[in-house]
């Protein structure tokens, strides 16, 4: 069995390579571009969650402890097919598909191992990854009146206002959009959006390592 353990363990590092590559930085200054980028981090996250698979397993091989219905599981390729994740995707040509969090596979060994992975459905790379997924399509979505305001813009804006250093202060601003005034390096900001993906953006969205964007009603 320690070999078997050995193996796996072996297989799961073998990984890290590839996942790193998944989830490295890509040109997402068009819409295709985007979904090439999400489609990697898709990718990505279903790597994790094999590794995390074969990690399982090794540990309950180690201890005698692993469930028949899954002790025939002996390469990556095996457990690759347990570990897909179901997907939803939109209607638009360039919409990558998005983890629902439920397996492809509902089959009783794959609903098992699924249930061995340790933190399945709160992985934090699978939230930046949906994250960023939401803001690349509201960046490309002809949304009326939206612009999203560059960097720099809001470096001038927040020098202009004299905002003091080093303190926590309140900002409302209106108009948030995908929150790229507010997230600056000031924490605190209740902010108050109109368009549903817009919205859902900034409920997930931190502001930085202190707060949270807080939500109030539309100030018209």
């Amino acid at each position: 069995m320690s070999t078997l353990a050995d193996r796996l363990e072996t297989l799961a590092a073998n990984l890290q390579t590839q996942i790193d590559a998944k989830f490295a930085d890509r040109s997402t200054n068009t819409p295709r571009k985007a979904q090439q980028a999400a489609n990697a981090r898709l990718d990505g996250l279903h790597l994790v969650r094999t590794q995390k698979a074969l990690r399982a397993l090794a540990k309950r091989h180690r201890s005698r402890t692993v469930p028949d219905l899954l002790a025939k599981l002996t390469t990556k390729k095996a457990i690759e097919d347990l570990t897909r994740p179901e997907t939803t995707r939109g209607s638009g040509y360039y919409d990558a598909p998005r983890e629902t969090g439920k397996p492809a596979n509902n089959s009783p060994a794959a609903l098992l191992l699924w249930s061995m992975i340790e933190d399945n459905g709160s992985d934090e790379r699978r939230a930046a990854a949906d994250l960023q997924q939401k803001l690349d399509d509201v960046r490309f979505r002809r949304i009326p009146g939206y612009f999203a305001t560059p960097t720099k813009t809001v470096d001038i804006l927040i020098n202009r206002v004299g905002l003091p250093e080093g303190e926590t202060v309140q900002v409302l601003e209106p108009e948030a959009g995908s929150g790229n005034t507010a997230d600056h390096q000031y924490s605190g900001s209740p902010a108050s959006v109109q368009t549903g993906n817009l919205r859902t953006i900034f409920r997930i969205e931190p502001v930085n390592e202190v707060g949270k964007v807080q939500q109030c009603s539309h100030l018209a």
